[in-house]
C-alpha cells in the first residue's frame, strides 16, 4: 500500500522488485471532526497552518503573503497550529522571519494541543494554508486534517500536486509566489460564501477519498487478493 500515484508508477517500474499486489489509499486525517461549536469568529480573521514545523514549509513566501493582506487592509492573524509551538526552533524561526517583515505581532501559536482541541483549532480559521513546497500531496496527513476540517485550503503548487483535487476543486492551488498565496487566501476570506463551499467539498472528498474507511476497504481487499493467489 502507497498513499501517492508516482509511488506506484515507481514501484511498478522497478523490475527487479518481486510483483505484488499494489494499492494507492491517501493519507487520511487521524484527528476526530470538529465539534460542533467550532466556526471562524467575527472578529480579525485567522489563517491557519497545521504543520508548521516541515522543512519543506516556504516560510518565507507564507510571512510575505501576511504582509501583503495586511498592507493591504485586512488585518489578519497568522496561527500556527500544533506541535511544537512558540518556544521550539521552528518557532523561533518562524518569529525571526516574522520580524524581519514587521509582521511579528500578527503571528500566534496554538503550541501542541489534544486531538480535539486541535480539530476545533482548525475550524476555527477562516482559511488554511497549505504551503509544502513539493505541492498538496497525497501523502500528507497534513492536508486531510485540513480538509476534514471543513475550512477551505489555499496550496502552493508543485511537483506533487495531486491532480485530482484540482479537478475536484477543493483545494484552490495557486503559484509558489507570496502575491498568488496573498490573493487567494484573501479572496477568500472576503467571500465568506464561497469559503464554506469549498470548505464543504473538502471535506466531502476527504471522506469519499481519503478517509481511514477508504484504506481499510484497500487493505481489505489487498489481503483478499494475496489468499486467494496463495492458495
Amino acid at each position: 500500500m502507497v498513499t501517492a500515484d508516482f509511488r506506484a508508477s515507481w514501484l511498478a517500474s522497478r523490475r527487479w522488485l518481486p510483483k505484488r499486489p499494489l494499492a494507492v489509499t491517501p493519507a487520511f486525517s487521524n484527528l476526530p471532526l470538529p465539534s460542533g461549536s467550532s466556526r471562524p469568529s467575527d472578529g480579525e480573521p485567522t489563517i491557519g497552518i497545521f504543520g508548521y514545523s516541515y522543512e519543506s514549509i516556504d516560510r518565507s513566501v507564507v510571512l510575505d503573503a501576511l504582509r501583503i493582506i495586511r498592507d493591504g487592509g485586512v488585518a489578519v492573524r497568522l496561527r500556527l497550529l500544533g506541535a511544537p509551538g512558540r518556544s521550539s526552533e521552528s518557532g523561533e524561526q518562524w518569529l525571526e522571519l516574522a520580524g524581519e517583515r514587521g509582521v511579528s505581532e500578527a503571528l500566534t501559536f496554538s503550541g501542541p494541543l489534544p486531538a480535539q482541541a486541535l480539530s476545533d483549532e482548525l475550524a476555527a480559521c477562516d482559511v488554511l494554508l497549505f504551503a509544502d513546497s513539493a505541492g498538496p500531496s497525497s501523502r500528507k496527513g497534513s492536508l486531510a486534517a485540513a480538509l476534514a476540517s471543513g475550512r477551505p485550503v489555499v496550496a502552493i503548487d508543485g511537483h506533487n500536486t495531486w491532480d485530482e483535487l484540482v479537478r475536484a476543486d477543493v483545494v484552490r492551488v495557486v503559484e509558489p509566489s507570496a502575491r498568488a498565496l496573498a490573493d487567494g487566501a484573501a479572496a477568500l476570506i472576503r467571500d465568506r460564501a464561497a469559503a464554506n463551499g469549498q470548505g464543504a467539498r473538502g471535506r466531502a472528498f476527504h471522506e469519499q477519498k481519503m478517509g481511514v474507511g477508504v484504506t481499510a476497504r484497500a487493505f481489505l481487499a489487498l489481503t483478499s487478493e494475496v489468499g486467494i493467489r496463495s492458495c
